[in-house]
């Protein structure tokens, strides 16, 4: 009877391990921090313009894990949103302070290498983030122009962990390069801010 449990416990173990090293894909969701902070906007203290603390942004995607032996490669399509406030001193009226938000939506293409440590997973790699739409009502006024890169390169460390079909990861992102994120005022440009790290939180489903 000990040799039939053992038996038993010894095959699910195994089918365990070769769940675990399948090839994997489905659908992501999560959040992530914006990274905007008021020290960011030094250059533009003389226009009474001053950066809040960021909001929090949402993800939505498709993830899939590739076994590579020991490891495996996790590449994502990420559709990631952000948005910033600044507030805006009326310089005609000291007293008059506006409040006006800054949207943006990204698309992330993070391609990631892991390991599994016995429960978690660890990995790291390269993202490349393509800004696709910025809905600025902070800067929409005349002589106001925003400028930046379109596409920027980051690192994305991270670990996650595998219950059943879904994937809880929790990664840092950072920028390898800083690129240019700033604001044109009557043709004078202004460093508004460089996207900093972030930090996010998702949720993946194995179809």
């Amino acid at each position: 009877m000990k040799r039939i449990a053992f038996l038993l416990v010894a095959l699910m173990a195994c089918q365990l391990i070769i769940a675990q090293n399948e090839f994997k894909f489905g659908p992501v969701i999560g959040v992530n921090t914006t990274s905007i902070k008021p020290a960011d906007l030094t250059d533009l203290e003389g226009l009474k313009i001053r950066a809040q603390e960021g909001q929090l942004g949402y993800r939505v995607g498709m993830f899939a894990r590739i076994p590579m032996g020991n490891l495996y490669l996790q590449p994502s399509l990420i559709l990631r949103t952000a948005t910033a406030q600044y507030t805006f001193e009326d310089l005609g009226s000291p007293n008059n302070i506006q409040f006006k938000d800054e949207n943006y939506l990204n698309f992330d293409v993070p391609a990631v290498l892991g390991a599994k440590l016995l429960f978690l997973r660890l990995h790291a790699g390269p993202v490349a983030s393509i800004r696709l739409n910025t809905n600025s009502k902070a800067f929409d006024r005349d002589g106001y122009e925003r400028t930046f890169d379109r596409v920027n390169w980051g690192l994305q460390l991270g670990t996650g962990v595998d219950i059943w079909k879904f994937a809880l990861d929790v990664n840092y992102q950072m920028p390898i390069v800083a690129g240019q994120d700033g604001v044109r005022v009557n043709g004078q440009d202004y460093v508004l801010n460089s996207e900093k790290g972030q930090l996010m939180i998702s949720l993946g489903f194995a179809l």
